[in-house]
Parts: structure tokens; sequence; C-alpha cells
């Protein structure tokens, strides 16, 4: 059987789900992404010689205030973003997708058609060894917040990311970037059909610059300029009342996560953002794929690359030249005991380092340069000591932050107005005021700042599994150990979260924090 135009016979390139152009797994008879059946195709992606790569993308922001997910289907750049649920908005940290564009590009270039040669030479050192084997997606969620100005801004962000081809909606042939120029000043990306020579337009935000190396542009339905937008009509209370035709203002009906609307009456094909939808609350709540393309190597693999240097060295870390590099400079210093301390053996290594340094000073320096080089010696080891113990690293970052050496607080759950519970009153699934033991005395914690991830920090410092949920209640005291709590859901007790000093706050008992755990 010959192969369709922009396709090659199969294994001569990577095999892909004909109905969406995600990778098809060798050990999967359905695609994972959009579950229709792969079959066996005779058809493939050839390898790239254009240094471009093709990730599919699906997108999904966590509400902060109600803990929903709700898709973005294209990068929404904007800073803040409105939950269709509870109807909160809140600010976006830009910086998250950042990291969700890199993981990107390392999946779609270590496991898509250019990376084939290079997954040869990594072995065990292949971050996901799975991908086109088992699986399609490779998954990086994000949580926690960021403060900026000020400001808060929630990073929960989960990116699933599937290495392929776009494919043309007519034909199913794949589709080609024309006039490639990517995100240097270029306003929209051109993407050519090799079957049927169909050609689509889209747009490439502005704020899009800057965020990834090698990033060329977007292919979503969302972002598509050569369809008029849809026209969202609203009361100057902001209240949404109807989705009118751009062409002749007729009005339109919407189908739940779709992003294109006919007109019934001009015909008309209109673009629907993902914001709009948002607004119409017209998400069926599954993420709708779109497509990043980057250009060149991602520095995933110059990493992975350089890991593969290190272990086939049997020699151990250069210490000489380590040394070298601490004679160098602050971020040279910083970078050799790095390397060193992250190396077997580290510690010795670096005290090794160090030990020679002091016996060159000693044998030629004048007054003045031996103070100054005791001074070395003094910042060194300590220097040494925050990068290979956890704990004393904590201490320093604590000590740097203005707040006190203290120890771990303990938490004991109570109930409504604060009152201790006794044990056979903790009962799974109802409200549970927090309380933290700290100097001898038992005080609340506020809810200025708390959502989910500080929630489940809470559950499991009061020894429960996690969090189902979190709410403000009344107590009996205006004073609180913990004010504004921001964690990123991984930590181990309140405490290891950001917070203002203990016992700073400005809450009254009103704003009591209680938590719902499993």
């Amino acid at each position: 059987m010959r192969a369709r135009a922009g396709f090659v016979a199969v294994g001569r390139g990577m095999s892909v789900c004909h109905a969406c152009g995600a990778l098809a797994p060798t050990k999967r008879s359905s695609c994972e992404v959009c579950q229709q059946p792969i079959g066996s195709s005779l058809e493939a992606i050839p390898a790239r010689n254009d240094q471009l790569s093709f990730v599919q993308v699906r997108t999904q922001i966590t509400c902060r205030q109600c803990g929903s997910g709700f898709p973005l289907d294209e990068p929404e750049l904007e800073e803040s973003v409105t939950c269709p649920r509870c109807n909160t908005t809140q600010a976006f940290d830009l910086d998250a997708w950042g990291d969700a564009f890199a993981h990107a590009h390392r999946t779609a270039d270590v496991h898509g058609p250019r990376g084939e040669s290079f997954r040869g030479s990594l072995g065990d050192r292949d971050p996901e060894p799975e991908l086109g084997e088992t699986t399609a997606i490779s998954t990086l969620k994000l949580t926690g917040m960021s403060i900026d100005s000020g400001v808060m801004k929630t990073r929960n962000l989960t990116t699933q990311c599937a290495p392929g081809q776009p494919l043309c909606t007519k034909c199913g042939s794949p589709r080609e970037p024309q006039e490639l120029a990517g995100l240097r000043g270029a306003p929209e990306l051109q993407m050519r059909c090799v079957g049927c020579s169909d050609v689509a337009r889209y747009a490439i935000p502005s704020a899009a610059r800057g965020l990834a190396p090698g990033l060329v542009g977007f292919v979503a339905e969302a972002l598509r300029v050569d369809r008029p937008e849809a026209r969202l009509d609203q009361t100057s209370a902001g209240l949404v009342i109807a989705l009118k035709c751009p062409s002749c203002g007729g009005g339109l009906n919407v189908t739940p996560g779709s992003h294109v609307a006919v007109c019934s009456f001009c015909k008309t094909e209109a673009r629907i953002a993902s914001r709009t939808l948002l607004a119409l609350k017209s998400v069926d709540g599954a993420p709708s794929p779109w497509w990043a393309i980057f250009r060149g190597d991602s520095p995933a693999r110059a990493e992975l690359t350089r890991r593969g240097s290190h272990d086939d060295d049997d020699d151990g870390p250069d210490i000489a030249g380590a040394a070298a590099m601490i004679m160098g400079g602050q971020d040279a210093q910083l970078q050799a005991l790095l390397v060193m301390a992250e190396s077997p053996g580290g510690q010795k290594s670096v005290s090794s380092a160090v030990a020679q340094k002091v016996k060159d000073v000693e044998d030629d320096q004048s007054p003045s340069d031996a103070r100054k080089e005791w001074a070395i010696q003094l910042i060194l080891p300590a220097l040494m000591l925050v990068l290979v113990s956890p704990i004393f690293y904590r201490q320093i970052l604590n000590w740097a932050g203005g707040g006190p050496s203290i120890a771990p607080s303990v938490a004991v759950p109570g109930g409504i107005g604060g009152a201790p519970l006794a044990a056979h009153e903790n009962v799974p699934g109802r409200a549970i005021t927090i309380l933290l033991q700290h100097d001898g005395e038992m005080r609340p914690v506020c809810d200025d700042g708390f959502g989910i991830e500080e929630a489940q920090v809470a559950c499991r410092q009061l020894g429960y599994q996690g969090a189902t949920g979190y709410s403000t209640v009344t107590g009996n005291t205006d004073e609180f150990w913990l004010d504004d709590v921001v964690c990123n859901g991984n930590e181990l007790r309140l405490d290891d979260c950001q917070h203002l000093d203990w016992g700073d706050d400005n809450c009254s008992s009103s704003e009591t924090q209680a938590v719902t755990c499993f």
C-alpha cells in the first residue's frame, strides 16, 4: 500500500494516531488521547531534517478557591483567569507557562521523530522510557503560589504533552508550517496541508515571546485568525447576554467545549476563544488538544548529554578543576560546590578542595590578604554545609527570612469555636478547626490566602491522608499563630510553608480556618 502525502511506510518513522495526530504507542490498540482505535496503520511520520518538533498539548487550571479544574484550549497568556464554577477571578503566574513549554519541548524533542537516534544513546537515563511503548502522554503538574509585587498568583497548571504531528481536519494529511518566522516578530503562523493544500492561519500571542527558548508558534482552534471572533454581548454589570455573529449580528449556538460556531443565518464560521467559553460557562470539563511547535534542541537534551558524560567518567569528580573554579568568583564557587556535593563522596571532595585552597593561600599572602582569606575559609565550609545538609539549609533560609529558630509546631484538631476535639469526636468528613501548639500556647490559623494546597498540608499534619475541602468558621479568639499561609502542597507542616511571623496577624475570630479531611 502506498503512503499518502506527508507519510512514510511504518517502520521508517514515528507512528501516530490518524484521528488526532498524537504518538501511537507500540503496545496499545487505541489512542490514549482520543480513544480511537490505532489499528495496523501502514503510515508514519518521517524523521525531520528542519530542526522542528511538534507536541500536542492539553492544559487545565485548578481553581484555588473551589478546587475545581477547568480547561484552557490555547496558551491563555493573560495575567488573570476566572473560574467558571465559582466565578472567582485569580491572578495567574505566567512563568508557569514557561515551565510547561520547557516540558513540552523536551517531550517533543527527545521522544519525537528528531530524538529517535538520540534516545538510543540514553539507556537508563531516558526520563520517560514508557513513552512510545505503553503511553503517549507526559504530564507536568504545577501547584502552589508565587508573590509578585505583593500580589499572590496561582501556579495550578496541569500540562499533558504527546509528540506527534498536526493533521488536516479535511483530509487527514499532515500540516506543515509555511513562511516560518516563529516568534521573532511574526504576528501569525500559517499551516498548510501537504495533501489538499488547505491553509490555516493562527495568531502568535505577543506575550509568548521569551517564555521558552525555541518556541515557534501554536496550532489551536481558539487562535485561528482566518475566522472572525464571535462577539460576546454583556450588560454594564458584566453579565453575559449572548454570543453574536461577527458578520450579521445573529445569535450563535455554542457547543460546549467547541471553539467554532457556524451562524445559521449567514453561515459565517466564527472563532470562540477559551476565555469566552469560560464566561459562557460552556466548557465540558475535558481540555481539547492544541499544538506547540519548537525549533532546535531542547535544554533537556543538553542536560541528558551532560549526565551521560558525567556517568562515563570513572575517575570521579574533578577536584583540581573544581578547586580552580572556587578561585574564580562567587558564581563559579557555587557551581563547583554543587557539582562536587552531588557527586559520590561529595562532602570529602569539597573538604579537600577547600583545604587545598587554604594551603595555597598560606604559602604566599600579605597580612591584609590573610585576613580576607581567613574570611573565605569561614564562608566556604558554611556554604558547603548549606548545600549538602537539607536540615541546615532549611534553618539558614529561616534565619535569612527573619524567622526565629523554633521547634516544629504540633497541630491539634478542634471543633467549632476552637475547643480541642477528643479522639472519639474526630469523625472523617466533618469540618475541623486547625489549632497549632507553639510556645506552650494553642491558637488557630487565619483564613487569609488559604486554599486547597494549604488544606492538604494541614490535614496531613493533623494525621489524615488529605483534604476534601476547607471553610471559614467563627472561633473564640482573635489571636492567631499563622496568617497569610502559602504552601506548594507537599510540605509536612503548615510552618514549613511561607507565612508571616508567628503571632503576626490582622484577623478576627470570624476568620478562623477549618478543613475537611479524609
